[in-house]
């Protein structure tokens, strides 16, 4: 679901309005009053192999009747490209073009570029000039355009015009640590100069996500012991360095960006050791409270530096690789969803704003604001409530970094949803817009000025 928030501060109203988005998955479940194909499944589902078959005929059966596009749910991701709003989640086909005010949804982007994948980045990161930089990814070999050889899947990395939602172009492409076992990426962090591929030791278990069958963590299966591979693409030519490093999980990167000589690239995440935190996103966990479930995994605001001089193919493992950038018991050591104020994207910034926690939850019931240069954590909360994503909109004619407001859609201990605005320097509540019922849970959205 689309949700909409206009904001007029002269005429000191908020208007809100929401809508389904028209992908071919809602148009399924509509007709047909269920939830037909999942991407992560309860414990006991499918396990034995007669029931696995019949979920997979029903995958195939469903692909025959309505293509390639049952997993287009693009629930994932909205962001504003040129005139209009692009909604995405991580498959190709889930990229849909929606009309700002009326968040009708205009129709899928077909991509007219020679950018292969069936998946995606779920969401692009813009950078100062106005391209935006994701990947596309294939999970088996496809037929290069005038060759009759199959090339082996693999990892593109690509910068799109702001004005052109329809085409990409290629930057340069890496290869799959296993390709038979491709790599879960849902994010990559970008700097001015640099685009990175991290290929954590998360990776599809294709089993699980044909037959309906259960994996370690969703449709995923973790394999630490094979590490980390991070492949630093330059965005204006050069080589590509691949360093090998111990296994971590990041799903979200706050920021990169260099070093003023250009040796170091620092990469910022939300870091975690195992991929339990995905399983927090789980409706019947989050219902359950925290006394009858589990209480929210842990995760911290850390900081990758990479030495750009290293040789292409060095271990990153002979120090500690993740840097702290606050203690971990300021925010509950819980956080997710960063955001930073948008004019300090790919490069050096300061302040880090994120939904995070008051223990003991299993959701999250913070919000936050880290000051990477000293560490202090400054945290909002409304005790039985629960927080999403932060937007830092910056004043207009602001100059600090943290010049201006945070906005958060909360869950108020009443059950009703909220609009709530924080003053981003003093991190006092400075509004709210109370609506008369709950919003469902959400995840990216973005902040777009009149």
């Amino acid at each position: 679901m689309l949700v909409r928030f206009k904001v007029d501060g002269p005429a000191n109203s908020v208007v809100v309005s929401h809508r389904f988005l028209e992908s071919t998955y809602y148009k399924v479940v509509k007709s047909k009053g269920t939830i037909k194909w999942r991407m992560a499944h309860p414990p006991d589902a499918h396990r034995n192999a007669l029931q696995g078959l019949a979920y997979a005929g029903g995958i195939a059966l469903g692909a025959l009747q309505y293509g390639r596009h049952l997993g287009d749910n693009a629930v994932v991701c909205i962001q504003p490209q040129g005139n209009e709003l692009i909604a995405h989640t991580e498959t190709t086909s889930g990229t849909f073009r929606i009309h700002p005010e009326t968040l009708e949804t205009l129709g899928r982007v077909h991509f007219r570029d020679g950018v292969h994948g069936l998946v995606k980045t779920a969401h692009q990161t813009q950078l100062p000039g106005g391209d935006w930089v994701g990947i596309a990814a294939d999970f088996s070999p496809t037929l290069e355009p005038g060759s009759p050889q199959l090339a082996m899947p693999e990892i593109t990395v690509y910068r799109q015009s702001p004005w052109r939602a329809d085409r990409r172009q290629k930057v340069a492409a890496v290869p799959y640590a296993h390709p038979t076992r491709p790599t879960w990426i849902h994010e990559i962090p970008v700097s001015e100069n640099h685009a990175v591929v991290v290929q954590h030791p998360l990776l599809y278990n294709v089993r699980a996500l044909l037959l309906g069958q259960t994996a370690d963590f969703m449709a995923f299966d973790w394999r630490p012991e094979l590490g980390s591979l991070l492949h630093v693409v330059p965005l204006h030519g050069g080589q590509v360095k691949t360093y090998r490093a111990p296994a971590f999980l990041a799903a979200h990167w706050v920021n990169a960006f260099e070093s003023d000589d250009g040796r170091q690239l620092h990469l910022d995440a939300v870091a975690a050791q195992s991929p339990a935190l995905m399983s927090q996103w789980e409706l019947e966990r989050a219902r359950a409270g925290p006394e009858d479930g589990r209480q929210i995994e842990p995760s911290r605001l850390c900081r990758l530096t990479l030495d750009l001089s290293l040789p292409d193919g060095s271990f990153l493992g002979h120090k500690p690789l993740l840097t702290p950038l606050a203690d971990e018991a300021a925010y509950g050591h819980g956080l997710e969803l960063p955001a930073i104020n948008p004019r300090n994207r790919c490069q050096a910034y300061r302040y880090a704003y994120a939904a995070c926690c008051v223990r003991p939850t299993n959701v999250y019931n913070a919000l936050c604001k880290v000051d990477t240069h000293t560490g202090d954590v400054r945290t909002w909360h409304e005790p039985g409530g629960a927080t999403w994503e932060p937007f830092f909109a910056p004043r207009p004619g602001g100059r600090d970094e943290d010049d201006g407001v945070v906005l958060s859609t909360v869950m108020q201990p009443d059950g009703r949803s909220a609009l709530l605005v924080l003053d981003a320097r003093t991190w006092q509540e400075v509004a709210r817009a109370v609506l008369p019922y709950a919003l469902p849970s959400g995840f990216h959205g973005c902040f777009v000025p009149s």
